[in-house]
């Protein structure tokens, strides 16, 4: 689970960044937006935010906030494999002051089999320049690594025989703990997908629907023909919705329905029999109508309804799922009525807590209909709620809405519109 995203020197931000789970002590014995990580050896569990919400105006920071995460995520995936001289295409400092020379720094705090880990990177184009990982005992912070350019590797991996051997030289744009986690999985216990599996990414923008139409929808048919659960869910939830929807349906079809590219990769990996023996799912919505239930693909649905259908196994996953995962996702209210997207976040942020189910969301959203009311009963927490902004000089800045002494009968949506809690465009005159 994750405990914390920080950075500096990335994107839009200049300075620091910050962005923490770690509920707040506001509601008095409430478990509202709480999910528990049980911590080795420590009799109390972490209590962490089941979500996290970014306002704040166009171009302010809060896709990069996202994107902090899906690079810290792609490097630790991927750095394995890159060639000698390969670039590091993800470098990207603050571009508006001489920070645009200076090494891009990224972290994540998280909580991986009931052990706390602090993982730090600092990059350029060209090389990783510092990386160091921890593990948290009670207070205690043991380094498991550390490498700084220019100097040998330490800490308590190096102890290990095979590390120590395989690790006296890395190329400088390798991650060690990319390299551990393929070389020496022994010493690095899974401690690389752990941290990848709090750094997901999910593309819901409307320019993704219009990926090719048999595309969109293949990994909800599969779930919907391979997990009964999800599909009792999911057609729960459409006929929730109220988008006309009143049962979903699966069939098989043959291989040539399958895409052109995808088609080729069977082909290469199983050749033409693994081509013949492939079949694709189509996912069709029956919809009230005259005569009953009449079909529908989903691609004549509306925008609204296509997202809701597409981020399902995204919500069912973190409600349901049995395994402990954090997505990000950018513009999450894009095309949700408000009321929708309220009783979404409401069934998400109110269940019950279970220590073996359950995952987090940080969502960058423009819809205050989340904030509405008083804090103690708004769908979204005090301290579920962040906000960036940029100043005159173009750097963004992340804070969030519990840094403000508020107390819990304050309506948070009509502050925040008056300008009390800031992260408002500031408009000027569209002219004739």
């Amino acid at each position: 689970m994750l405990v914390q995203l920080s950075g500096r020197n990335f994107g839009c931000f200049r300075d620091e960044f910050c962005l923490s789970m770690l509920a707040a002590d506001i509601e008095k014995g409430s478990h509202r937006g709480i999910i528990e990580a049980e911590i080795e050896d420590d009799p109390e569990p972490l209590r962490l935010l089941r979500i996290a919400a970014l306002y704040g105006p166009n171009a302010s920071g809060k896709s990069t906030i996202i994107r902090a995460a899906k690079v810290l995520g792609a490097v630790i995936r991927e750095s394995v494999h890159y060639s000698s001289d390969e670039v590091i295409q993800s470098y990207n400092p603050f571009a508006l002051s001489d920070a645009r020379t200076a090494p891009s720094f990224l972290a994540v705090k998280a909580v991986v089999a009931q052990q706390v880990y602090d993982y730090e990177v600092e990059f350029n184009s060209t090389e990783f320049v510092y990386e160091k990982l921890v593990r948290w005992e009670q207070e205690k912070q043991v380094v498991l690594f550390e490498r700084r350019t220019g100097l040998p590797l330490e800490g308590e991996w190096m102890q290990d025989e095979q590390f120590r051997l395989l690790f006296r030289e890395f190329r400088k744009n390798a991650l060690v703990l990319s390299l551990a986690d393929s070389l020496a999985p022994g010493v690095a216990k899974g401690i690389a997908s752990g941290l990848k599996s709090v750094l997901r990414t999910h593309d819901l923008a409307p320019d993704a629907m219009f990926a090719p139409r048999r595309m969109r929808f293949t990994n909800v048919a599969d779930r919907v023909a391979e997990d009964e659960g999800f599909r009792g869910w999911l057609t729960q939830q459409l006929i929730a919705a109220d988008v006309g929807i009143g049962d979903v349906h699966v069939s098989e079809h043959k291989a040539k329905d399958l895409p052109r590219d995808v088609l080729l990769q069977l082909f290469l990996k199983q050749g033409p029999e693994g081509v013949l023996a492939q079949k694709s799912k189509k996912l069709t919505l029956l919809h009230h109508g005259i005569d009953g239930l009449q079909p529908l693909p989903p691609d004549k649905e509306s925008l609204g309804t296509q997202r809701l259908i597409r981020v399902s196994p995204l919500i069912y996953d973190l409600t349901h799922g049995t395994r402990m995962k954090t997505s990000f996702i950018d513009e999450f209210d894009a095309s949700l009525h408000p009321a929708l997207l309220e009783r979404l976040v409401r069934h998400f942020n109110e269940r019950p807590i279970d220590r073996n189910v359950g995952g987090q969301l940080i969502m960058a959203v423009h819809e205050t209909g989340l904030i509405d009311g008083e804090a103690s009963e708004a769908a979204l927490r005090r301290d579920q709620v962040y906000f960036t902004q940029k100043d005159r000089n173009g750097a963004a800045r992340l804070y969030a809405l519990s840094d403000f002494k508020e107390r819990q009968n304050i309506n948070m949506r009509r502050r925040y519109l008056q300008g009390r809690y800031g992260a408002l465009p500031a408009l000027g005159d569209f002219g004739d």
